[in-house]
C-alpha cells in the first residue's frame, strides 16, 4: 500500500526552520500518516583539515561551519521515494565517500553566489538644485572635494610623461580601462569605461589643462560616477610630479583596489596606508583575538625561516614568512617584521608578542574575516585559539571611536516592551539573524532552566554575566559585528558600515519586536548625507496637495541594499495635509523604525513643481533607490551624479560625466563563494 505525504513547511508557522526542527516536523507527518520509516539528523563535521605549507602537508584543527547529512532509516521493510512539487531540470551524480554514498544534484547557478553578475546603472538627475544634493563619498575630486580622513591610497606607476610610454599609447588609441575592488566580506566588484580614437573621442578638457592631464582627469571622473553610481566608498584621483602622472585610488575602511589595467595592460599599483596603522588594523582596532602561549622563553631569538598561515572567511590562504637568518632575531624585530607584511599583504591583522612570567605568547588581532591561524617558529608549529571577546570588543562588535573604523554607521535596535528576560523566566533558546552581504547568519544560543537557577539573574529582567559572556563569545565566533547591549536583551547594535544588518532576534521562537534609533542627523535612519536621488515630479509645489494621496493616503519607497531589495511603506494619519512634507515624515519614521541608512525630503524641482529627495548615508549599505510610491502612484528616481556642482566648470557643450562614462562601461559583482 503506498502511501504519500505532502510536506510543507508553511505549516511550522513562527518555528525556526533548523535541519533539527523540520526533521522532527517531518518524522512528526510521517508519523501521522502510519509509516514507520523516519529521517535523521546526523553530524559529520570533521576534527581536523588538511592544509599545504611549502609541500607539507599538515593536520589542523577544522574551524569551518557544521556540517550535516540526512539520514533515511528505512524500517518495517518499507521503500522510500521523494519527489518535489515543482521539478525543474537538473543533472545528478551518485559517488562513493568515504562513510557512504552522496548524491550530487547540479542545476542551473545563474544568479548564485560565486559568479559574477552584471549591475544595472542608474539613470542620471539632470540638474538637482535645492538642499542636500549630495555626490557621494569621494565626488568629482580635488579640488571640488576630498576622500575622508582615514582614507587608504594606491598609485599607479607613470601613466603620461613627456617620454615614451605604453600607457599614454594605450590612453590615445582606442580602449578601455577597468578597475577591480575587493571587499573585506569577500565580494569582488569591476568597473569598466571605454573611449575612442584620440582624434575622435570627446575628453573633456577644461581651462588651463594640457591633453595628458585632461584625459586623465576625465578617465578620473568616469571610474568615480561608476562608482558612485553603486554606493561604493571609492574614488579615483590624479597624481602629478612634474611632467609624469598617473591615477590615485582612493578608498574606505572595508574596501580595497585589486588591480587595475589600460587596454587590458596591467598598471602596478604603490599603497600609501593611513596614519595610525597598527600591522593591517586601521587606529589598532580588531574585533577577535587569537593567542597561544609559552611559543619561546623571552630571551630566545628566532633563527631561520619562521612562518605564519592566516586563513580567511573565502578560504583563501596567506602564507607569510620572516627570516631570522642564522644569526637569528629578537621577539621585537619578528613582530616588526611580520606586521609589515601582514601590511602589505592587506591582511585586516597584527601580530604581538607577550611576556608571560618568562615566556612568550603569541597573539593575534583581527577582524572577522581572518578565521584561522597557525605558526611555526623555531621549528615548533603553534595554533593560536580565538578568545572570548575582552575589552576591544563588546560581542562581535569592536571597541572603537567617532572616525574609527567602526566608531561610525553602528544602528542602534531595541526591543519593543522591555526585557524579554522579565516573561521568560526558565529556559532560554535565542536565536539572532543578521543580514550580511554574503547571505544571512544566525546565531544560535541556549541557557537552561538549571542553569538560570543555579546562576540567578543580577536584576529583574537581566540574566546573570555568566550568560551574557556566552551570547557575546557567541556573536564574535560567529564573525557578525554585532553587540547585545547590557544583559537585558533589549538593546543591540550592528556595523551597518561592515554590511551587517540586525534583521530578527527570537527568544524561545517569539520574535522580538525591534525598533531602529533615529539617527543624529535626524532625516529617517539616515546616519549623514553622502549620496542623494530626486524623483520625477509629485506635486505642483512641497506643501501642494498630491492628488493620488486624497484617495489613497500610503506612501512606499523600494530600494537596493548590500542585503538585496527592500521595501518600507507607511500610511498618512488623519490629520496629515496630502502633501509631500507628510510623505517624507510618515517615510522617515518607517525607514528610521526599520533601520535603514536612508531619508527623504520634499523639494522643488528644477523643471518645476515639487518631488521628493532621497539621502544615503556613509555606511554605503544602500545600493540603488528604485521609486517613491504616493498613493499607489509611482515616480521614477535618479541618482545625483558627481559633477551635480562641478559641471559649472565644464567648457559649453561638455557631456556630463555619466554620458561621458556610458561608452564600454559595465559594472560586475562577484559575492563571497558560499561555503
Amino acid at each position: 500500500m503506498e502511501r504519500r505525504v505532502a510536506i510543507d513547511l508553511t505549516e511550522m508557522g513562527s518555528i525556526t526552520r533548523s535541519l533539527g526542527a523540520v526533521v522532527s516536523f517531518v518524522n512528526t507527518k510521517l508519523g501521522v500518516a502510519g509509516v514507520a520509516s523516519r529521517l535523521e539528523a546526523v553530524d559529520q563535521t570533521p576534527k581536523t583539515s588538511t592544509i599545504v605549507i611549502a609541500g607539507e602537508a599538515k593536520t589542523v584543527r577544522y574551524t569551518g561551519l557544521k556540517q550535516y547529512a540526512l539520514k533515511v532509516d528505512v524500517r518495517a521493510g518499507e521503500r522510500v521515494a521523494f519527489e518535489t512539487d515543482a521539478p525543474q531540470p537538473a543533472f545528478y551524480a551518485v559517488g562513493q565517500a568515504g562513510n557512504g554514498a552522496r548524491l550530487i544534484k547540479l542545476e542551473d547557478v545563474g544568479g548564485e553566489a560565486g559568479l559574477p553578475s552584471l549591475l544595472t546603472r542608474p539613470g542620471a538627475t539632470a540638474d538637482p538644485i535645492g538642499a542636500h544634493v549630495a555626490t557621494g563619498w569621494f565626488g568629482p575630486g580635488a579640488s571640488y572635494s576630498t576622500a575622508p580622513a582615514g582614507a587608504y591610497e594606491q598609485r599607479t606607476n607613470v601613466l603620461t610623461s613627456d617620454g615614451a610610454n605604453n600607457f599614454e599609447t594605450a590612453l590615445r588609441a582606442p580602449g578601455e580601462a577597468m578597475l577591480q575592488l575587493r571587499f573585506t566580506d569577500g565580494r569582488k566588484l569591476a568597473v569598466s569605461t571605454a573611449w575612442r580614437d584620440d582624434d575622435l573621442e570627446n575628453w573633456r578638457v577644461r581651462s588651463g589643462e594640457n591633453q595628458d592631464r585632461a584625459i586623465l582627469d576625465d578617465l578620473a571622473e568616469r571610474l568615480t560616477q561608476l562608482l558612485h553610481e553603486q554606493g561604493i566608498a571609492a574614488g579615483v584621483d590624479v597624481w602629478e610630479n612634474g611632467a609624469e602622472r598617473g591615477l590615485s585610488f582612493l578608498s574606505g575602511d572595508f574596501v580595497s583596489v585589486e588591480g587595475f589595467s589600460v587596454s587590458g595592460r596591467a598598471a602596478t599599483l604603490e599603497a600609501t596606508d593611513p596614519p595610525g596603522m597598527v600591522g593591517g588594523l586601521r587606529d589598532g582596532v580588531f574585533a577577535r583575538r587569537f593567542e597561544v602561549g609559552a611559543v619561546a622563553a623571552a630571551s630566545d631569538l628566532f633563527v631561520g625561516a619562521q612562518s605564519f598561515v592566516f586563513t580567511t572567511a573565502d578560504s583563501a590562504q596567506s602564507t607569510i614568512t620572516v627570516d631570522g637568518a642564522t644569526a637569528g632575531i629578537d621577539a621585537a624585530t619578528l613582530v616588526t617584521q611580520l606586521n609589515e607584511k601582514l601590511r602589505a599583504a592587506g591582511l585586516a591583522a597584527a601580530a604581538s608578542l607577550h611576556d608571560v612570567s618568562g615566556a612568550l605568547s603569541l597573539r593575534i588581532d583581527s577582524l572577522h574575516d581572518l578565521i584561522d591561524v597557525s605558526a611555526t617558529l623555531n621549528g615548533a608549529s603553534f595554533d593560536p585559539v580565538l578568545q572570548a571577546p575582552g575589552v576591544w570588543a563588546a560581542g562581535g562588535l569592536p571597541a572603537a571611536s567617532a572616525g574609527q573604523p567602526f566608531g561610525d554607521g553602528v544602528r542602534t535596535m531595541a526591543a519593543a516592551g522591555g526585557s524579554p528576560l522579565l516573561t521568560h523566566t526558565g529556559a532560554v533558546d535565542l536565536e539572532i539573524v543578521v543580514d550580511t552581504p554574503g547571505g544571512e547568519k544566525t546565531i544560535t544560543v541556549s541557557v537552561s532552566a538549571a542553569e538560570r537557577l543555579n546562576d540567578p539573574d543580577a536584576a529583574p529582567g537581566e540574566w546573570s554575566g555568566v550568560f551574557q559572556e556566552r551570547l557575546d563569545t557567541a556573536l564574535n565566533v560567529a564573525g557578525v559585528y554585532v553587540d547585545a547591549q547590557g544583559g537585558d536583551l533589549v538593546n543591540w547594535a550592528a556595523s551597518e558600515a561592515a554590511g551587517h544588518h540586525i534583521k530578527s532576534v527570537s527568544i524561545n521562537a517569539n520574535v522580538l519586536s525591534l525598533a531602529g534609533a533615529p539617527p543624529a542627523l535626524g532625516i529617517g535612519g539616515a546616519f549623514s548625507v553622502e549620496r542623494s536621488f530626486t524623483s520625477a515630479q509629485a506635486a505642483t509645489g512641497v506643501s501642494d496637495d498630491v492628488t493620488a494621496l486624497l484617495n489613497d493616503q500610503t506612501v512606499a519607497i523600494t530600494f537596493g541594499t548590500v542585503w538585496g531589495e527592500k521595501t518600507v511603506s507607511a500610511t498618512l494619519e488623519a490629520g496629515d495635509p496630502r502633501t509631500l512634507e507628510s510623505a517624507a515624515l510618515r517615510l522617515n519614521a518607517a525607514l528610521a523604525n526599520a533601520g535603514y541608512d536612508m531619508g527623504v525630503e520634499a523639494v522643488a524641482l528644477s523643471g518645476g513643481g515639487a518631488g521628493m529627495r532621497v539621502i544615503a548615508g556613509a555606511s554605503h549599505s544602500i545600493r540603488a533607490v528604485s521609486e517613491v510610491a504616493l498613493g499607489g502612484v509611482g515616480s521614477a528616481v535618479t541618482l545625483d551624479p558627481i559633477d551635480s556642482q562641478s559641471r559649472a566648470d565644464d567648457p559649453v557643450g561638455a557631456a556630463r560625466v555619466a554620458e561621458r562614462a556610458s561608452r564600454g562601461a559595465a559594472i560586475s559583482e562577484t559575492s563571497a563563494a558560499s561555503a
